[in-house]
């Protein structure tokens, strides 16, 4: 009885969130159909094309300083024509209104007011976030002969005050200094530096504050995606600077947050039209036709995704201009290096991120700018603004769509293609979660984002007009052209140039009914597990490490071994990538969630029931198949002639790398491990099949004793989908013995592609942790085996993730080969 209630009450909760949901749609359809009728009636706004709704036609209008601002726009600037709401804004700048324009990334924004702030007398004034911005932006004035200046809080005061000085002397006739027609700041300095402030009002009082510019306004919203306390108090500005016009520059500003920006900034209020004073607002399509999206499968490992990122601009990007994004400051520093090194120094790599002096900053920026480095590695520090043309490809690790837009408009801002490429796997999902505990807001753009990422048919260009109607409430309009609908397929994006072989759309009830129980049945004993061990435990790798109680690093550790025949039915028959990526579209669906839990040293991830699990687990195992309201689940499929080499993506999709030692060509599994097609392929002939085996951890009930004797052994994998044997061959007498079983090759490091084997016989420790585990170079028995692997006979391996600790990040350390038999020698 308490049971059903129970169940019960969480049938009610999850159609209160569907209530919730549609109510939520309701509201923003409304305020929608309010935007459209107020654009019609003329409040100031407009559509999403560019179409200028307001009583004085700006974009299309003649003005006493057209001309002028014409030539100055090709002699300064090399602009032959105006691009968007340019001309518009301009305008409209010239006319003293106050401005909100949102445009893309790389759509020009800059431009907006940089011409009137040469044009018009006295100095403007623009805030900006990231000392990068406004270094790339001073540096480009600064070519084209326009006075500038910056000020910023990672500056000397010494510095500062010599800007400062000038700037106040510039407008002193009788000084002979020129007018500095743009003050650059950081937010920051404004909020904390009387004496700046004191100068703005003596430039106020002489009339010569020309214009206060906010780069990145969104910043100021609490709605916006990347909001900064800082930035909200400048609202401060207009109290005391009272008839100076402000101008908003955003990419993503949708139009609660552009109410919010009037409202905290002080501006005149939006459709004030009848005196002609009102905020004018200008927007411009978001889709950018030269970008080319592409999500691509991340390597399980840090190195192996270095060496794919080299490889991938090796081939592709010789010599090309390029950005590669890192989630931290550390990260960008491992990658540059790693590049370098991968590349043997082909690669020109720079660092950037906070710790970066502002000198060494400088340079980087001269020598990126002018080809000496090409591809620039780091944080989101870098690049909000950054306008160097030439920019061919930017790779991406992101934790939002946002940010994925954000990024990608680093790119072609000379209007040639150029590639933004996303690195995925389903693990990123449980990392970047850890990484953003607490941020509620967070936690829903990451599962959109995995939503976007595991999306294998929807054209990019669909899907990101999608995500910034539902979560921002822009306009879907603003991803069309004047040539192209929203919902024509872009036609250049990876989904649309997919070959609709390569994808695969599987019923996968049975296994989502399969975790969902499982997950239930580890928390009613009160035992905890990651992704990757609920992944293991499902598809019957034995013993798992989990979380059993207890407090303190390593504390309440527990192996759990789930007879998956008895508590779920059978083990699911998927592969390792595919059963992750069918968890996260569990845990985006709510059948699954996570559960955080920090630690003195981290904050570990772990899986309980979601929402709505009880729509599957109160399923008897016999009604699952015949169950309505069926789960489905899209997964990547191996397609002919799409690259060779070692590792797996999606359902087998293969990654680009190299072959293993033993040159077998490999066809990769579908989303289930049994392929039921009838399809014969060309390579099938060349395929290699061990004997199947029920599980993967072989019993052993004599354990053989160590002896001298024993041959050196050499691992030749030979693959089926995970499973793959170990075949020692024996010089002396000309034979090969098998030697145990190599699971997962792809996560597991020295199976022939010359990486280092770690030889661990004691879990959970991970390299260099203590123990018996051993890093290279210290000793034991780690040891280097470049395009070889040794094993003693006995031995097995098995994924990484079935020996991490909990509290290691999962990818970090790879290779774990573990002595079943209690011996082991460490090879010649």
């Amino acid at each position: 009885m308490l049971l059903d209630i129970t169940e019960l009450e969480n049938e009610k909760r999850a159609i209160q969130v569907q209530i919730d949901e549609r109510k939520l749609l309701i509201k923003g359809m409304k305020s929608r159909l309010r935007e459209m009728q107020s654009g019609v009636n003329g409040r100031g706004r407009n559509g999403g094309r560019g179409e200028i709704w307001i009583e004085e036609d700006f974009q299309n209008g003649t003005f006493q300083w057209s001309d002028r601002m014409e030539t100055l726009a090709k002699e300064k600037w090399g602009i032959e024509e105006f691009r968007h709401c340019q001309r518009g804004a301009c305008n409209a700048g010239l006319s003293g209104r106050d401005i909100i324009c949102i445009m893309p990334t790389g759509g020009g924004k800059s431009l907006i007011y940089q011409l009137p702030a040469v044009m018009m007398s006295g100095c403007t004034l623009v805030i900006s976030p990231l000392i990068s911005l406004i270094m790339d932006q001073y540096l480009h004035l600064c070519d084209a002969g326009i006075e500038a200046m910056m000020v910023s809080g990672s500056s000397s005061d010494s510095k500062n005050t010599k800007q400062l000085n000038r700037l106040l002397s510039s407008f002193d006739p009788s000084s002979g200094i020129p007018e500095v027609k743009i003050c650059f700041a950081t937010p920051e300095k404004i909020n904390k530096s009387k004496r700046f402030i004191a100068i703005l009002q003596k430039l106020y009082d002489k009339g010569k504050l020309a214009r206060i510019v906010l780069d990145e306004a969104h910043c100021v919203s609490q709605l916006g995606h990347d909001f900064r306390p800082d930035y909200r108090s400048l609202g401060r500005l207009r109290t005391q600077f009272s008839s100076v016009p402000i101008l908003c520059l955003s990419a993503t500003c949708p139009p609660s947050v552009q109410d919010d920006l009037v409202k905290i900034l002080g501006m005149r209020p939006i459709g004030e039209t009848g005196a002609g004073t009102g905020t004018v607002v200008f927007n411009a399509p978001l889709y950018r036709k030269n970008l080319h999206y592409t999500v691509v499968p991340k390597p399980s490992s840090a190195g192996g995704i270095i060496k794919a990122m080299a490889e991938l601009i090796g081939r592709k990007y010789k010599g090309m201009t390029g950005i590669v994004y890192c989630f931290s400051k550390k990260d960008a520093e491992t990658v540059r290096n790693g590049l370098v090194e991968a590349s043997g120094g082909a690669i020109k790599a720079g660092t950037y991120h906070a710790d970066v002096g502002d000198e060494a900053k400088e340079r980087l920026h001269r020598d990126w700018r002018e080809g000496r480095v090409k591809v620039v590695c780091a944080t989101i520090a870098f690049g909000l603004g950054i306008d160097k043309g030439d920019v061919r490809f930017v790779l991406h690790h992101s934790k939002s769509l946002d940010g994925y837009y954000q990024e990608s408009g680093r790119a072609g801002r000379d209007g040639k293609d150029s590639d933004c490429v996303l690195y995925y796997r389903p693990q990123d999902f449980i990392n970047i979660c850890a990484l953003i505990k607490g941020e509620g807001v967070g936690m829903g753009k990451l599962a959109e984002m995995v939503k976007f990422a595991q999306d294998y048919t929807t054209c990019r260009k669909i899907g990101f007009a999608r995500y910034f109607l539902e979560s921002s409430r822009i306009s879907i309009d603003s991803w069309s052209t004047s040539s192209e609908s929203v919902h024509a397929p872009c036609g250049h994006c990876d989904n649309c140039t997919r070959d609709p072989g390569t994808v695969s759309e599987v019923d996968v009830t049975r296994e989502a009914w399969t975790i969902v129980n499982a997950v239930e049945h580890l928390t009613r004993n009160g035992v905890r597990m990651t992704m990757g061990g609920v992944a293991g435990m499902v598809r019957g790798l034995g013993k798992k490490t989990a979380e059993g109680g207890g407090t303190g690093r390593g504390r309440g550790k527990v192996e759990v071994d789930v007879d998956v025949e008895r508590v779920v039915g059978g083990k699911v028959s998927l592969s390792g990538d595919d059963t992750e990526h069918l968890i996260a579209h569990l845990i985006i669906e709510k059948y699954v969630q996570e559960l955080l839990v920090s630690t003195a040293y981290s904050t570990n991830v772990y899986l309980r029931p979601g929402l709505y699990s009880q729509r599957l687990s109160r399923l008897e195992e016999g009604g699952v198949e015949g169950a309505a309201g069926r789960i489905r689940c899209t997964f990547l499929r191996a397609g002919k002639g799409r690259g060779k080499g070692k590792g797996k993506g999606k359902a087998g999709e293969e990654k680009e790398g190299k072959e293993t030692k033993s040159k077998s060509k490999r066809k990769r599994g579908s989303a289930t491990a049994q392929d039921d097609d009838d399809d014969d392929d060309e390579d099938d002939e060349d395929e290699v099949r061990p004997p199947q085996r029920k599980s993967r951890r072989k019993d052993v009930e004599d354990p053989p004793q160590a002896g001298p004797s024993r041959p050196r052994r050499k691992a030749q994998p030979v693959d089926d989908d995970d499973i793959i044997d170990l075949v020692s061959s024996d010089d002396e007498h000309d034979q090969d013995r098998s030697t145990g079983t190599l699971v997962d090759d792809d996560d597991v490091e020295g199976d022939g592609d010359g990486e280092t084997v770690m030889v661990v016989d004691k879990l959970p420790f991970a390299p260099g942790r203590g123990g018996s585990s051993y890093a290279p170079g210290r000793g034991g028995s780690a040891y280097d085996a470049p395009g070889r692997a040794y094993y003693d006979e006995g031995w097995q391996v098995y994924d990484e993730d079935d020996f991490m600790d909990d509290e290691e990040e999962e990818g970090e350390d790879a290779g774990f080969v573990f002595n079943l038999r209690g011996s082991r020698k460490k090879p010649p």
